[in-house]
């Protein structure tokens, strides 16, 4: 993963632009907050199966994925008819503390070459960050706020036009 994000090796953002702020999983695999106008989006790389989740599939991917606290899902059926008008790009879900999820991944590997990945990830990382101020919007205008919010910024257009 952290190839995905280097300089020298095609990652044509600067700190500026695209804040990044890196960690370690309680699994030892690093993880890297990437800030997309605004947005702090968690990417990590999944390179085994929960226990228990063992599937005959490779798990070998880049995760993009943030959680959305304090706000509430009466009607999960939503959810499921949002992944499916996407077709799971981005993947709606809820977490463990029942925090609804938005994900995306691609797949990686040595098959796959570095800068396709990169853009893979690059317009999952877009598309989030799209999704993230529709649903803030929807979020507002339940609240009586029926203005529109924001127009997506420059990075998520750029992060979007990566294919």
């Amino acid at each position: 993963m952290p190839a995905v994000f280097d300089d020298k090796q095609g990652w044509a953002f600067t700190a500026e632009e695209v804040p990044l702020a890196w960690g370690q999983a309680p699994d030892e695999n690093p993880f890297v907050v990437v800030t997309v106008d605004g947005r702090e989006i968690v990417c990590a790389e999944k390179t085994a199966w929960a226990e228990g989740d063992e599937g005959s599939s490779t798990p070998h991917r880049l995760v993009a994925f943030l959680a959305f606290s304090g706000i509430a899902v009466s009607d999960t059926k939503v959810l499921l008819q949002e992944n499916l008008g996407t077709h799971g790009l981005p993947a709606w879900g809820l977490d463990e503390d029942g925090d609804l999820t938005l994900s995306a991944s691609v797949p990686v590997g040595p098959a796959i070459p570095l800068d396709v990945a990169r853009r893979q990830l690059l317009v999952g990382l877009g598309l989030i960050a799209e999704t993230v101020d529709k649903i803030l919007d929807a979020v507002n205008a339940e609240a009586g706020d029926d203005r529109p919010g924001p127009p997506a910024g420059s990075i998520t257009k750029r992060f979007l036009a990566a294919l």
